[in-house]
């Protein structure tokens, strides 16, 4: 398939979808997670992808439920995307940001988590299609999500 009948599906997808993630994301609050190992981070491509962009990689991470807390929410989307277990106090709070993506905007609170060992990925294909380890000097050559460049800025201004 060219690339530009890949892209005209897409769309069609998109538009066909759009109704469902406005209801998705309304008033939505969400987490994002920076997991980082000895200088790289855990990037995910979403299992929904397809609609907006084959190629964009994002942070792990996703919805708070009515009446959970933020932190407890990320260590909760971890373990249901890759099989990470985190206590919810580990993880250090890098702020909140406002992202705008899809004509959709939602806040997301942005935590990181230094670990010394990358563990071992139990990737729920529902909401995951992919995950991979990027040294942080190499991600400007990856297609990034909006939540992906608002967290690396958060990660700059801790430094």
């Amino acid at each position: 398939m060219s690339g530009s009948l890949r892209r005209l599906r897409n769309r069609v997808k998109f538009y066909v979808l759009w109704p469902g993630l406005f209801v998705y994301f309304w008033h939505s609050h969400r987490t994002r997670v920076i997991v980082r190992c000895r200088g790289e981070l855990l990037l995910i491509r979403d299992s929904t992808r397809y609609i907006y962009d084959d190629s964009s990689w994002t942070l792990p991470g996703g919805g708070v439920k009515r009446g959970e807390e933020e932190a407890v929410a990320a260590a909760r989307e971890l373990h249901e995307e890759l099989g990470i277990v985190v206590e919810p106090d580990s993880l250090v709070e890098l702020g909140q940001r406002e992202i705008s993506s899809l004509g959709l905007r939602y806040y997301a609170n942005y935590y990181l988590m230094d670990i010394i060992r990358k563990p071992q990925l139990i990737i729920d294909s529902r909401e995951v299609s992919g995950a991979d380890w990027y040294a942080l000097d190499t991600l400007d050559s990856l297609s990034q999500k909006p939540e992906l460049v608002a967290g690396l800025e958060l990660l700059s201004a801790k430094k």
